[in-house]
């Protein structure tokens, strides 16, 4: 998985979970729309129990997130990058669409 186009000084992570319905500890349904929130042109569709976050090592380039999941933990896991970005918009960040990852 890949964040490109990430500018300078921004910190770009990558939130892998489980669901795409809900956010358990938030008591939020997904896709959430993020315009309220000062995001506009953003939703949120990554949801679990315990939400991953995963900084990217090389902030203000095309980052790549490697991923190695067991194959013991098999089943179907949801990616999706979140960069913080104090001059995208109010809130100070952006999100990309969201991938499946199924094995």
């Amino acid at each position: 998985m890949s964040i490109d186009n990430v500018p300078a000084g921004a910190a770009p992570y990558f939130i892998i979970g489980t669901r795409t319905d809900f956010v358990p500890f938030l008591n939020l349904t997904l896709p959430f729309d993020m315009t309220s929130l000062g995001a506009p042109g953003c939703t949120l569709y990554v949801g679990s129990p315990a939400l991953w976050w995963i900084v990217s090592p090389d902030p203000g380039s095309a980052n790549t997130l490697s991923v190695y999941l067991n194959p013991w933990i098999g089943g179907t896991w949801y990616i999706q990058g979140l960069v913080f970005d104090s001059s995208a918009n109010p809130l100070g960040l952006t999100l990309t669409q969201a991938a499946t990852l199924v094995f």
